[in-house]
């Protein structure tokens, strides 16, 4: 489970190993594609940054939002203001 402070106005923000465990991320991920698909989103995108941590965070925001049925347009390594863009696109 999630701690309920890491959630910020417009992020997520936590220590990756000690605060965002996979299996919470996962959970995350189920939670936001079910949100999606319920006001009738069908794709998503998702992206990562050069973090270290990043991998193992994607891997399992993935596992979550794929278990849902969503389809997930992944960009891989991008700077955030190309994930952000992709909304629009």
């Amino acid at each position: 489970m999630l701690k309920p402070t890491i959630f910020r106005e417009y992020d997520i923000r936590g220590l990756a190993e000690t605060e965002l465990l996979s299996a919470g991320i996962v959970d995350l991920g189920k939670a936001a594609g079910t949100f999606l698909i319920r006001r009738g989103a069908s794709t998503c995108t998702l992206g990562c940054d050069c973090r270290l941590s990043s991998p193992r965070l994607h891997d399992a925001l993935l596992e979550g939002l794929l278990s849902t049925g969503l389809r997930v347009a992944d960009l891989g390594t991008v700077p955030t203001p190309l994930l952000y863009y992709s909304v629009f696109i």
